[in-house]
């Protein structure tokens, strides 16, 4: 068993029988696969998932495999939580149980955070629908401030799957996933991350692939439990830029963000209460012009109370985009 290893890599398992064998795989087979540990967090998956990546495990003696189990679920903060206790490795990585990567994955990120001595290391991704795939660049800049600013504009997104992170930056700043808050918490953490590192890199490499074939996947629809972890999300970020003395240095980059969670929440929604359309009475987000203006019409039209016709217009806009992304 490695003692020290130099990656590790953490995945939660719940409900994902179908896909497991493929993520394992891919894990298992990578190119410095003996530098790495691999912590599964089993978060009361009612499946066969466990039993099945126990079956892949055999094949591979070998490695450093743990397969962690709650007593009881507690969602996806929770599982990556568990597995950051036990993580050994000089850098860490989240992995989804429903996706795979590409077998350079580690070895990539790694090589290119020692080269540049950095906290955090990115990658692109794939997006994998059941018919066609579809390449998805996330830039990140080796400046904090400027990807903190990406970050709540939405230029760049806040996947931990493609992030390598040094598990001193997690360490010494006791940075951890609110439990129960699994809603852009990857976004969340990531900001933290930013926030607390001193130097970022970037590789232009699509190695990871995201399943969006998936339709169970958490982010699918908004019940009005998700609709609150957003708002939750919206307040923490608030909260962490006051405690940290620069709400005045992001204020318009984070109005940026409120705005597309406000958006979010009104187009996505399963049932659009009048909780969240009173999200809009005092918004004058379609003042600011730093948000794009096809933004800022969508406020104005949300402040007065237009929200079917506003959601019509994003769901047909969406739906445009799909169909042409499949040709």
């Amino acid at each position: 068993m490695l003692e020290n290893p130099l990656v590790s890599v953490v995945i939660p398992i719940y409900s994902v029988e179908k896909y497991i064998a493929r993520c394992a795989e891919s894990l298992f087979t990578q190119t410095i696969v003996d530098s790495c540990e691999f912590i599964f967090v089993d978060d009361c998956s009612p499946d066969n998932s466990i039993a099945i990546l126990k079956n892949v495990a055999k094949k591979y003696p070998a490695l450093n495999i743990k397969i962690l189990t709650h007593e009881k679920n507690k969602g996806l903060a929770g599982a990556r939580n568990t597995g950051l206790q036990f993580v050994q490795g000089t850098y860490f990585i989240n992995v989804d149980s429903d996706d795979w990567v590409e077998a350079d994955y580690l070895e990539s990120l790694v090589s290119e955070a020692e080269r540049k001595d950095a906290d955090i290391t990115g990658c692109n991704l794939i997006y994998e629908f059941s018919d066609y795939s579809e390449i998805i660049k996330n830039p990140l800049s080796d400046n904090t401030e400027t990807a903190i600013r990406d970050l709540l504009q939405g230029k760049i997104s806040g996947w931990l799957v493609l992030k390598l992170f040094r598990t001193s930056v997690f360490k010494e700043n006791d940075l951890s996933w609110i439990q129960g808050l699994n809603m852009c918490e990857d976004l969340l953490i990531a900001l933290k991350a930013f926030y607390h590192s001193k130097k970022i890199s970037y590789i232009d490499k699509s190695l990871y692939h995201y399943n969006r074939a998936n339709e169970s996947s958490l982010s699918a629809s908004l019940n009005e439990n998700k609709v609150n972890q957003l708002l939750q999300v919206v307040a923490e970020i608030k909260k962490c830029l006051y405690q940290w003395n620069v709400f005045d240095v992001y204020q318009e980059d984070f109005l940026c963000f409120e705005s597309r969670i406000k958006i979010w929440i009104v187009t996505c929604s399963d049932n659009l209460k009048n909780e969240y359309l009173s999200l809009y009475n005092d918004d004058c987000l379609y003042r600011n012009i730093n948000i794009p203006l096809s933004i800022r019409l969508f406020h104005l039209f949300c402040h007065y109370h237009w929200f079917f016709l506003c959601r019509f217009a994003i769901r047909f806009k969406n739906s445009i985009k799909r169909k042409r992304g499949k040709k």
